[in-house]
């Protein structure tokens, strides 16, 4: 009896193995859409374009947006494991945070996912070099041009020379600020590309604007763009 139980289990395994066990090859439930890009809570600077990326179920239509702002465009790649890859790229708003929203709408209905982002300031960060002026028409002068300038965030060290105005200034870094080594701050702007210069025209990338009253009523002002 014993013996024939042995073989009847034998038949079994046999016979489960011919037909095929319980498989893990079948392809994943289809799900709604989903966002793999970017990490909840991920760190975006603001003004600036980053991408986000997920997929959908087939034959949809995506719609992305930040901030409950207007949908931007969506681009899809070819299907992958019959989903639908897309990506698109958002502008991040003011420093807080920002809620990216995605829509997927077909044939079978729609389905929304959503994801947190938290908008900082950008750090300072490289080097910099430009040109400054000396504005002298407050005190009866002229306005004199030529000084040159260099900004090492990193080494949080800066210098100013202007030879024929009698300018050699160095000093420290304050975020974006400078510092000269007599106490002087000269106040510092970070520009994200696509803000406007004071000449009028739009920069295609980032730049740092400089501004200091003296006590005379002098103005020093500078744009300097980085130096890779």
């Amino acid at each position: 009896m014993r013996t024939l139980r042995v073989l009847l289990s034998a038949l079994l395994v046999l016979v489960v193995a011919a037909c095929g066990g319980p498989s893990t090859n079948f392809p994943p439930p289809t799900g709604g859409v989903t966002i793999s890009v970017p990490a909840a809570n991920a760190e975006v600077v603001t003004g600036s374009i980053f991408r986000v990326e997920g997929t959908a179920p087939l034959d949809s239509e995506v719609s992305v947006s930040i901030g409950g702002g207007a949908p931007v465009g969506v681009n899809y790649r070819a299907p992958e494991d019959d989903r639908l890859p897309w990506y698109a790229w958002v502008t991040a708003g003011a420093v807080g945070t920002d809620t990216i929203q995605v829509t997927a709408t077909n044939d079978d209905g729609s389905s929304q996912a959503s994801v947190q982002v938290r908008v900082v300031d950008i750090r300072p960060y490289g080097a910099w070099a430009g040109v400054f002026h000396i504005d002298r028409r407050p005190t009866g002068g002229e306005m004199e041009e030529g000084g040159t300038m260099m900004v090492w965030y990193n080494s949080r060290w800066f210098r100013m020379y202007f030879a024929r105005a009698g300018v050699d200034v160095e000093g420290t870094t304050d975020g974006w600020d400078l510092i000269d080594n007599a106490g002087l701050r000269i106040t510092g702007t970070y520009h994200p590309a696509g803000s406007t210069r004071p000449s009028g025209l739009v920069s295609e990338t980032a730049w740092v604007s400089y501004r200091v009253e003296l006590e005379t009523g002098e103005i020093i002002e500078a744009e300097l763009d980085q130096d890779f």
